[in-house]
């Protein structure tokens, strides 16, 4: 997630005086999907800038799918 972060503000940074001046809202929707129930992610405080320099909230959707980590656990039946 930190290197996804990264990289969209490495693009988005030379426009943020644009972007904060058409009054608009900035939405940046990361997901995370998972097979495993204790499974996460990590930040760096770097890759936050982004929503700092653009005043917007991170939005994260965690899915943890235990139905695939059950699935892929069973023997297949051929």
């Amino acid at each position: 997630m930190t290197e996804h972060l990264r990289d969209l503000w490495r693009v988005v940074q030379p426009s943020t005086d644009y972007l904060l001046a058409l009054d608009a809202r900035v939405d940046v929707f990361c997901g995370y999907r998972s097979n495993n129930g204790t499974g996460g992610i990590r930040v760096e405080p770097d890759a936050l800038a982004i929503f700092t320099a653009l005043d917007a909230p991170l939005g994260i959707s965690v899915i943890v799918d235990i139905w695939l980590g059950a699935a892929l656990s069973e023997p297949q039946k051929h």
